[in-house]
């Protein structure tokens, strides 16, 4: 995602349902206007962060990424 369309970025993304997500400024960034729309709407009950393990597990090739955005093996995944 991006400001600059020429170059193929986009200023908006529809992730599927059932899709991880997550999002990071780029290095030297400092700031960025975020939002997500639901549809059905959110609640909390929905809801799950995965801990790095099992997203290691299944992409070892992300591990970098995976380390840097998610939640800790030990935190609470529930809302």
């Amino acid at each position: 995602m991006g400001r600059d369309a020429a170059a193929g970025q986009r200023v908006q993304f529809a992730i599927p349902a059932g899709t991880w997500q997550a999002g990071e400024l780029l290095p030297g960034g400092r700031y960025a206007l975020f939002g997500c729309t639901m549809a059905p709407g959110f609640t909390p009950d929905c809801f799950s962060a995965s801990p790095a393990g099992p997203l290691l597990a299944r992409w070892p090739s992300r591990a970098a990424d995976i380390r840097r955005l998610a939640v800790p093996d030990r935190a609470n995944t529930r809302l």
